[in-house]
C-alpha cells in the first residue's frame, strides 16, 4: 500500500441489544476511510493526525466498509528504528 497521511478521526457513539459501542472512522489523505472499534488504534490513528505521519494503513474488507487493521509508520530516511 502507498503511504499516505490521517486527515481526520471521527467517532460515532451507539448501541446494540443495550451494549454500547464506538465506532472510529479514519480518513486518509487518498480519500479513504477505514473503520473500527478499537479505542488504542483510534488513538494511534489520532497522534499521527496531529504529527501529519506518513503511514501505511492495513486492512480488510468488511460487512460495512473497510475494517483497519493496524497502521504502520514510514520511517524517514536516517531514522532510527
Amino acid at each position: 500500500d502507498d503511504p499516505v497521511t490521517i486527515l481526520e478521526v471521527s467517532h460515532k457513539d451507539g448501541s446494540t441489544k443495550g451494549k454500547p459501542w464506538v465506532k472510529y472512522t479514519i480518513k486518509d489523505s487518498m480519500g479513504r476511510l477505514t473503520n473500527t472499534f478499537d479505542k488504542k488504534l483510534a488513538e494511534e490513528a489520532i497522534a499521527f493526525a496531529k504529527d501529519k505521519s506518513e503511514v501505511t494503513i492495513i486492512f480488510q474488507a468488511g460487512q460495512f466498509g473497510n475494517d483497519l487493521v493496524s497502521i504502520l509508520p514510514i520511517r524517514q530516511p536516517g531514522e532510527e528504528g
